[in-house]
């Protein structure tokens, strides 16, 4: 009777060792990444050496837009409002050989997820069709998962849920080889239900409201961040991490947002109120050390959004490097 205890209680440990190891999807290397969110794929000098210094290993590429369709000519079945396409990528230039892993990346509208309920797997259809059809197109190589960034809520997860599972299905019978599916995970999110993916990308920026003039800084501030975190967070997904590396200046006129002010348009905003962002090392560099202590602790990739010469200027090598190391979190 005893050994017949013994070998249970040994069944039972190595089944629970098994589910833990199951959280990290299978083939999912933990390697530094870093998205490219621009409509034209063209890297500079300063581009590829980042990728090659830091040993990029996976490249999130935003393949295209998911918006509705404008309500006066794009009716759909039933009258309801289509989904189309918005600023699609095109590649100008080679991706570096050196990265192992592209993902394609869709970003989806909340008015666009709005307008496929109940028509979930029309669109998936759409997404992953047009997704495929670029990778052959641009003979782009390395592509085994697919990445869907969306900002669901309460009222809309049941369709996101249901999307996800349509993609699944939609890319296991139309794709080449084996697919992965992530999701971009947002902290108001993290005590919520998990999407139907095999992992998803806690995303540690834009914590604030940048509509707001009030606002400290919309890019990342620890006070946004550390209400979600008050408690251990066990979620159910493996979730790597991503960190901003992006600033930009926000203008408000009369108390309301008036956007995004580019570098040649200085002269046009003296009687608005500018308010500066960035992504400082220091504040990257609590968040972490929060995420680390409140996250389940194993191997995670972190993400640097978004690869861009000007952005990447704005940090030292070494700094780059340090937020790169934090693989505990």
């Amino acid at each position: 009777m005893k050994k017949i205890l013994l070998l249970a209680g040994l069944v039972l440990l190595l089944a629970s060792c098994g589910n833990k190891a199951e959280k990290i999807p299978f083939g999912h290397d933990e390697c530094n990444s870093v998205y490219y969110w621009r409509t034209d794929f063209r890297l500079d000098s300063i581009e590829r050496d980042f990728i090659a210094r830091h040993d990029i290993g996976r490249l999130y590429i935003r393949f295209f837009d998911v918006v509705a369709g404008d309500s006066r000519y794009d009716l759909g079945e039933k009258g309801s409002r289509t989904i189309l396409p918005n600023a699609t990528i095109k590649f100008s230039d080679s991706i570096p050989q050196s990265v192992g892993h592209i993902v394609p990346t869709v970003y989806i509208t909340v008015e666009a997820l709005k307008s496929m309920r109940g028509q979930e797997a029309n669109a998936a259809s759409k997404i992953v069709r047009r997704v495929l059809n670029m990778v052959s197109y641009n003979e782009i190589a390395g592509v085994d998962e697919l990445q869907l960034d969306c900002d669901w809520t309460a009222s809309t997860d049941s369709i996101y849920f249901n999307l996800c599972r349509a993609v699944r299905d939609t890319i296991s019978v139309l794709a080449p080889v084996p697919y992965t599916l992530s999701s971009t995970i947002r902290l108001h999110q993290l005590k919520k239900a998990a999407p139907p993916v095999d992992y998803g990308v806690l995303m540690c920026y834009n914590t604030g409201s940048f509509l707001s003039p009030d606002c400290n800084n919309s890019i990342l501030d620890y006070r946004d961040v550390e209400p979600y975190l008050r408690s251990d967070i066990s979620y159910p997904l493996h979730l790597d991490v991503a960190f901003p590396i992006y600033d930009w200046t926000l203008s408000y006129r009369d108390g309301r947002f008036n956007g995004i002010v580019r570098s040649d348009m200085s002269h046009e905003t003296d009687s608005d109120m500018l308010r500066r962002e960035t992504s400082d090392i220091g504040t990257i560099s609590r968040v972490a050390e929060l995420l680390d202590r409140r996250l389940e602790r194993q191997p995670r990739s972190i993400i640097l959004y978004h690869l861009d010469s000007k952005n990447i200027q704005n940090y030292s090598k070494d700094e780059i490097t340090q937020i790169y190391r934090r693989d505990s979190i």
